[in-house]
C-alpha cells in the first residue's frame, strides 16, 4: 500500500527531526560540547527509530522506504549542529502544508 506521504516525510517525522535536532544539540551546548559523541549517536538512533515507526504506521510506506527515510533523518539529526535537521524539517513541513492546502481547492 502506498501512503499519502510516500514521496516525502510524514509531517510528524519532519517535526520530530526539528524537535530532536534542537533539544539534543541544545543539551550539548550546555555541556560545552563534551557530550558530542554521545549526543550524535543518541540523535541518530532516537530520530531514526521514531521516523521508521512513523513512516511505517502513519504514512504506510514500504519497509525499504521507511528504512531509507529513517537513516537519512538519523544522519541529519546526528550532525553536530542543529542547522541540517532543522532546515530540512522546516522545508518538509512547508511542502506538506502547501500540498495539503492545494488538495483542499
Amino acid at each position: 500500500m502506498i501512503g499519502k506521504y510516500s514521496k516525502l516525510l510524514h509531517p510528524y517525522s519532519a517535526g520530530l527531526l526539528i524537535f530532536m535536532d534542537n533539544i539534543l544539540w541544545g543539551v550539548n551546548a550546555l555541556s560545552l560540547g563534551l557530550s558530542t559523541p554521545i549526543i550524535s549517536v543518541l540523535a541518530f538512533f532516537i530520530t531514526g527509530t521514531s521516523t521508521l515507526l512513523i513512516q511505517k504506521y502513519l504514512a504506510k510506506d514500504s519497509m525499504g522506504e521507511c528504512f531509507t527515510k529513517a537513516v537519512i533523518t538519523g544522519v541529519l539529526a546526528g550532525v553536530p549542529t542543529s542547522i541540517a535537521g532543522t532546515a530540512l524539517g522546516t522545508a518538509i513541513l512547508i511542502i506538506a502544508k502547501s500540498a495539503r492546502s492545494s488538495d483542499k481547492k
